[in-house]
This record gives C-alpha cells, sequence and structure tokens, in this order.
C-alpha cells in the first residue's frame, strides 16, 4: 500500500513592513490618546481611546492569523482599554 504524505503546509512570514506599519498605527493611536488627555477633551479622549482600540485590535489579530504570540503587553493594553471604554458607557451627543 503505497502512502501518500500530504503537501506541507507553506510558512507564511509576515513582511518587515507590514508590521512595521501596524506598529506606527498603534504608536500614533498613543500619541493622539495622550494629546487628547492632556487637553482633557472628554469626547476626543474617547475617539482616541476608540481608535488605539482598533489599532492594537487590528495588530494583535494580524499577528494571530500568521499563528505568531500576541505579546503580554498588547493583550493587557487592549483588555485595560476595552474595559475603560465600556465603563465610559457611550458618548454622550452633542
Amino acid at each position: 500500500m503505497l502512502h501518500v504524505s500530504p503537501e506541507p503546509k507553506p510558512v507564511f512570514h509576515p513582511s518587515p513592513v507590514v508590521v512595521s506599519e501596524l506598529l506606527d498605527e498603534v504608536r500614533r493611536a498613543r500619541t493622539d490618546l495622550r494629546r487628547a488627555r492632556a487637553a482633557g477633551l472628554l469626547p476626543e479622549t474617547r475617539a482616541a481611546t476608540s481608535n488605539l482600540v482598533a489599532a492594537l485590535s487590528t495588530y494583535a489579530d494580524m499577528l494571530a492569523s500568521w499563528g505568531l504570540p500576541v505579546p503580554y503587553s498588547i493583550r493587557d493594553e487592549l483588555r485595560i482599554f476595552r474595559a475603560a471604554m465600556r465603563a465610559s458607557g457611550p458618548a454622550p451627543r452633542g
């Protein structure tokens, strides 16, 4: 009986450019949040927090889709900011 082994799965290595772009987006979102907090503007702070969560989520999702571990610091930051958004409730309508 002839045994045919399955084709090996191709190994996908993320492009350093893609990783760098995703990390740049996370850094920009963090900077925007710091600026909004320093200005003391609640609507801008909420929007910046939402943008940071989106950037962190995109980065974490891409790492996971590549089969790479998500750093604990990214997971923790994402968990903290998601909880902060839930705790602050919906943005006031204006």
